[in-house]
């Protein structure tokens, strides 16, 4: 049902990935660029001048946690920041601490059940003759 939602918003499949979504939009400067729609289960991230318009299109059709539209703070378990570069342009980062710390816990948990462990003092992350 959330790709008829996305359809009737003129959204269209990328042929590079299903969980990619996106239509052609102008700025009010006149600047053409895509509107883009990351969906993967239950997590949508949409990109975008005006992405509210796509947000509640979405909730027209589906409740959203909270009833809430907000900037993200995380997609995927990632953080995601808003920055500034030096030349004033305002743009997304994504942080990879928390994904990091999850992926290493997830790691840990796996070994402990094979009653293995990371190594505690590593000089490289792999070994020389790798």
């Amino acid at each position: 049902m959330l790709a008829e939602t996305l359809y009737d918003l003129n959204y269209r499949l990328t042929k590079a990935d299903p969980d990619v979504w996106l239509r052609p939009a102008v700025k009010p400067d006149g600047f053409e660029y895509y509107e883009l729609v990351l969906c993967y289960v239950d997590d949508v991230l949409c990109m975008s001048h005006n992405a509210m318009k796509t947000m509640k299109g979405i909730q027209r059709s589906f409740k959203l946690k909270d009833d809430k539209i907000e900037e993200p703070d995380t997609y995927l378990g990632a953080g995601l920041s808003k920055m500034t570069t030096a030349n004033g342009t305002v743009c997304w980062s994504m942080l990879s601490e928390a994904y990091c710390k999850a992926a290493v816990k997830n790691v840990e948990q796996m070994l402990s059940e094979d009653g293995k462990r990371l190594p505690s003092k590593c000089d490289t992350p792999m070994k020389l003759a790798y």
